[in-house]
């Protein structure tokens, strides 16, 4: 991990550090960094973590990685969706899997 990368990466786990849900995953294959993971009932529903000096968001049932400028731009996200992820288990599937798409579309038109 370069000087940039542990810098930016320190910015994500001083931020995610102090929000409910959110848990530090060290990493499974040595050489890789580790993730914060957030997720409930023991089911990991994003991840973040640091590749490329850039902050990513997984969306591990999505599969889909949203690349992100910063920590700002990750905490205003997390701000915007975070709590989709959280009412998750009272929504049925086809209503969580469109208001997360019109949420990304949103957060892309508006980045």
């Amino acid at each position: 991990m370069s000087r940039k990368e542990k810098a930016l990466w320190n910015e994500v786990s001083h931020a995610l550090s102090e929000r409910p849900g959110w848990a530090l995953e060290p990493a499974v294959t040595p050489g890789q960094a580790p993730s914060w993971c957030y997720g409930s009932g023991g089911v990991t529903e994003l991840s973040v973590g640091v590749v490329d000096e850039k902050v990513f968001v997984y969306l591990v049932e999505r599969d889909q990685e949203l690349d992100l400028a910063d920590v700002d731009t990750l905490t205003s996200w997390l701000d915007s969706n975070e709590s989709l992820f959280a009412n998750r288990s009272s929504m049925t599937v086809e209503d969580f899997v469109a208001e997360f798409h019109q949420r990304v579309a949103e957060w892309r038109a508006g980045s």
